[in-house]
């Protein structure tokens, strides 16, 4: 299996996709987090499906008002036994754009090994672009959407967006879903 292959470029955009779902809050919140998260992860190719799971932590620490850092720790665990580690690091920016939401964009470097039984190791690196809004529709409920793109040495770009929602217990818990 090949960095240039279009159905692992996408499952490598989807696993960096998951290191940061944006978990902060709206207009004049803290964009200091953690986060453990679960992925179940499925791709359609015209060579088959490629199924499997990954475990994320990840995490970020608010600089300025407007300026936080971000980063995190994905291992999957895939069809065929191909196991993947996924390292990001970077920086991110939000904006108000009213009192319940935020403009969030984010720059950021990504680091992707894949081991495949019988080809050996596969190591990729690049970066990815986001932007998108977060929002709260309700006291304890956010919303966030956007768009990434996603650009590995070896293994070509993608585009794509991603959506989700938190629902918080407490101002430090809360439980979410994101695709």
């Amino acid at each position: 299996m090949s960095l240039s292959n279009p159905g692992f470029r996408s499952c490598l955009a989807a696993f960096a996709a998951c290191v940061l779902p944006l978990s902060a809050h709206a207009g004049n919140f803290n964009y200091t987090w953690a986060q453990l998260a679960y992925s179940d992860v499925s791709i359609d190719d015209s060579g088959g499906d490629f199924d499997g799971d990954a475990w994320t932590i990840s995490g970020a620490v608010e600089l300025t008002d407007a300026i936080f850092v971000f980063g995190g720790y994905e291992f999957g665990d895939y069809d065929f036994n191909i196991e993947t580690d996924t390292y990001e690091l970077g920086l991110g920016l939000d904006f108000p754009v009213g009192q319940n939401a935020d403009l969030v964009f984010g720059l950021s470097y990504i680091d992707v090994s894949a081991d495949v039984p019988g080809f050996g190791s596969v190591d990729d690196d690049g970066y990815r672009a986001l932007g998108g809004v977060r929002a709260e529709v309700a006291s304890a409920f956010q919303i966030e959407a956007g768009l990434e793109y996603v650009d590995l040495s070896d293994g070509g770009d993608d585009t794509g967006f991603y959506a989700g929602g938190r629902y918080y217990f407490t101002p430090a818990w809360a439980v979410g879903l994101g695709y």
